[in-house]
């Protein structure tokens, strides 16, 4: 009779931390994901600022112009580490805006992959921008680890 929950405590340990490794491994690929989240949040807000400008005949000068403007924009308005994006006005000067993701430590600058700013120029649909923007994804793309390692 011993034996039995002997066995039975075994297994239910084996399955127990099982089931911790598993939790691991996958906050460990989440973590990995989040810096693409970020940068595809970045581009998709890009695309709410032209819009804006479209409608309004004006570039957004706050995020909160942002959530205004469209409901399906809010949730973009936080990168995947739940702070707000960044949003550097538009600069005739300069010939774009800008919208960012200062990673998880929340603070410009950075000293790893999680930690580094991602920054993304409007309008999208200007070639320098888009060209800006496709560099950006590259170095997101370099700067994160492989998925599955």
């Amino acid at each position: 009779m011993s034996r039995i929950f002997i066995v039975c405590g075994i297994c239910v340990g084996i399955c127990i931390g099982g089931i911790a490794y598993v939790r691991l491994i996958l906050k460990k690929q989440q973590e990995k994901l989040r810096p693409h989240i970020s940068y595809s949040k970045l581009l998709y807000l890009s695309k709410g600022c032209d819009n804006y400008k479209a409608q309004y005949g004006r570039w957004p000068t706050n995020i909160d112009q942002l959530r205004g403007y469209r409901p399906d924009l809010v949730e973009a308005t936080k990168d995947a580490y739940g702070h707000d994006v960044i949003i550097i006005p538009y600069d005739p000067n300069h010939g774009y805006g800008e919208l960012i993701s200062y990673g998880r430590d929340g603070q410009p600058g950075g000293n790893n992959e999680y930690d580094l700013d991602i920054v993304i120029r409007y309008p999208s649909d200007s070639e320098t921008n888009m060209g800006w923007n496709n560099q950006v994804g590259r170095q997101v793309e370099l700067q994160t680890p492989p998925l599955f390692k």
